[in-house]
């Protein structure tokens, strides 16, 4: 009878002996996962510097477009996990964080998949996904005294409208492809002249003082380009980039030549009723390639260093702060890859 008190007293101290041994292995499981993953995209490390840190993404947010302004301020849009929320974080030169809910005219919280954003004077515009391009007061989006920008307006796309970014008069929306789970319409599906197949068009949207909200409600020209582009953004040397990323299978940034892609072969191609010149980002005007860490998001260019966004930054993602996605890097793009 002895024997039992004895038993019972040991077990405690042993399940504590294995609960330690899991955490102990758990711990080093995840050092070995960083260590292996740094080493695996040492090249990015080496070339990449933390910018700035991302809000703390405990209450869910989900990060997915970024952009600059003139005075060192940028831009990070996104939504929430679980309400779908629209939610647009400021940064400013000094490193201060305010936050902006985003309304529909109503009042009531604008649900979407809020992702890229890019500003064009008076306006901001959001791709929030499903061919809507939301369009917002930049007055208010820069007001400190404001916690809600409203929607001022929504420019109906003829593609997904996942991302956004503006370059020389135009607003450039772009849509993300990817099997049958993000399927685009069967027309942006094409063949281009180098052999490639792309499933995936960035329309370009001419920006005008005299239109209602800053741009034409028309499409004057189309970008041919692969599935699974998160982004676009354009270099000082004359170079595009795509931001090109799904799950754990890794992401890039693919490099192409502007100048080959205007130049080289172009096409025709029926949008929403009216026919505009197709361009395309394909192996004709394609330079190289930067692999990155997976879900890479929108980029932006500015300061002669192109800036990245990770989505695995946010909680969706367990090994994201493990490596490093909850700050937005800057690298100097290569001339030569």
């Amino acid at each position: 009878m002895a024997a039992a008190p004895e038993n019972r007293i040991r077990r405690p101290w042993r399940r504590r002996s294995r609960l330690a041994a899991l955490l102990i292995a758990a711990m080093l499981a995840a050092t070995g996962f960083r260590l292996g993953f740094i080493f695996y995209y040492a090249a990015f490390y080496d070339a990449a510097r933390q910018e700035f840190s991302l809000p703390s993404m405990a209450d869910g947010f989900v990060p997915q477009g970024m952009d600059a302004v003139e005075d060192g301020q940028f831009l990070v849009s996104g939504y929430m996990a679980g309400s779908g929320a629209a939610r647009i974080y400021r940064f400013d030169a000094s490193g201060r964080t305010h936050l902006l809910r985003v309304r529909k005219e109503d009042g009531s919280p604008l649900i979407c998949h809020a992702g890229g954003i890019c500003v064009s004077g008076r306006f901001v515009y959001l791709a929030g996904g499903s061919g809507n391009c939301y369009v917002l007061s930049a007055q208010e989006l820069f007001d400190d005294n404001s916690s809600f920008t409203e929607v001022l307006g929504v420019l109906r796309t003829a593609n997904r409208a996942s991302f956004c970014s503006v370059r020389d008069g135009q607003l450039l929306v772009g849509e993300y492809a990817s099997g049958t789970r993000y399927p685009t319409d069967d027309t942006h599906h094409i063949q281009t002249p180098s052999g490639q197949r792309n499933t995936a068009l960035i329309l370009s949207y001419l920006l005008s003082d005299d239109a209602a909200f800053g741009v034409e409600t028309e499409p004057n020209a189309a970008w041919s380009v692969r599935s699974r582009t998160q982004g676009i953004c354009f270099t000082d040397d004359g170079r595009i980039v795509l931001s090109v990323s799904g799950n754990l299978n890794g992401a890039e940034l693919c490099l192409y030549s502007l100048s080959a892609a205007v130049c080289g072969s172009r096409g025709i191609l029926q949008v929403a009723g009216r026919f505009v010149p197709l361009y395309y980002l394909d192996d004709a005007s394609a330079e190289g390639t930067i692999h990155v860490p997976p879900h890479s998001e929108e980029m932006v260019f500015v300061h002669h260093r192109l800036y990245i966004l990770f989505e695995s930054a946010s909680n969706r993602f367990w090994y994201g702060k493990l490596i490093g996605t909850q700050y937005v890097y800057g690298l100097r793009i290569p001339t030569e890859l």
